[in-house]
């Protein structure tokens, strides 16, 4: 799952899911968001196009998984003869303002990039909803460089509240993109720096083809106080060399034992993130790494890796 799409479903959590008028809320404040973000950037046309293209595939599969189980759908009233006036009227809301969705998509049906650019839905979204959907476009913006330009993404350092009004720790950098020295192929394999048309560092990972070879790399003690029997998220941003599709495989190790399972992902991407949770065990040895293993699929077996950064989930 990507982080696009997990933010997505997590922002769903936060009210029904059954009511397709509030999982089009979401969808609208995130086209919103993403639209607003294109302005400010002065994203070419191109770089728009995939943004929207992303978005609109992400919406089409969350919303495949709920359109089933949305309420009924509500009878249509009853038309009754109207003396003075024959011409039919759209419903409309507060206001007089019409309802009915300008491009003509409803939940259950397939987005396009181009509704989503052209979005402009009747009804007030909720607060948290835009925030949310907010967040989505940000995170988008941050994990996939077609809007960055030159630039760097902002840093995401310091510490947050929970729930309970206690420190909460914030995302800890692992790698990111130029320390080899983190790395190993202990079974065999290649490690080589990568130099990117947009200043991005990233380092390529490959294994003898064939093989499910897997790149350690190492976490330090520092941050293994940090989580040690937490649970923790884990985010792995990485791409395709070439475009062609990739498939991948990331585990924990503590010492020679994994505490995970193995996470499968796949990408086609110059640049995407993946994310999975995992529990740390309190007595967390000082031999601590994850498992990268590039070559799973039946195609290539390079994969190149920008960063790994770790969240503290409580």
């Amino acid at each position: 799952m990507s982080a696009m799409e997990d933010s997505l479903r997590r922002a769903l959590e936060g009210g029904d899911t059954r009511d397709p008028a509030f999982r089009e809320s979401i969808y609208a404040a995130s086209e919103r968001a993403l639209e607003r973000m294109l302005e400010t950037r002065g994203a070419d046309e191109a770089s728009a196009l995939d943004q929207r293209t992303r978005l609109a595939e992400t919406i089409n599969r969350v919303e495949a998984d709920f359109a089933a189980n949305s309420y009924p759908a509500e009878p249509a009233p009853e038309v009754f003869d109207a003396p003075y006036d024959d011409a039919p009227h759209a419903p409309t809301g507060e206001a007089g303002e019409e309802t009915r969705h300008e491009d003509g998509w409803t939940p259950g049906g397939v987005r396009t990039p181009g509704e989503v650019a052209a979005r402009k839905p009747s009804w007030k979204v909720p607060a948290f909803a835009v925030l949310l959907a907010l967040g989505l476009a940000l995170l988008a913006y941050a994990i996939t460089g077609a809007l960055r330009g030159g630039d760097t993404a902002p840093a995401t350092t310091g510490s947050i509240e929970s729930d309970d009004g206690l420190p909460k720790l914030a995302w800890i950098d692992v790698f990111d993109g130029n320390d080899l020295e983190t790395l190993s192929t202990p079974a065999g394999g290649r490690i080589e720096a990568v130099a990117k048309s947009d200043e991005r560092e990233a380092v390529r990972i490959s294994a003898p083809v064939g093989s499910q070879n897997e790149a350690l790399l190492t976490i330090g003690p520092g941050t293994l106080r940090q989580i040690a029997g937490r649970q923790v998220r884990i985010e792995v941003v990485a791409g395709s060399p070439d475009g062609s599709p990739r498939e991948f495989g990331v585990r924990c190790l503590v010492g020679q034992q994994s505490i995970c399972d193995r996470q499968r992902f796949s990408t086609d991407m110059p640049e995407e993130a993946f994310v999975f949770d995992v529990t740390v065990p309190a007595v967390a040895s000082n031999v601590t790494s994850l498992a990268i293993a590039p070559g799973l699929g039946a195609g290539a077996s390079d994969v190149d890796i920008y960063s790994v950064r770790l969240r503290d989930l409580g």
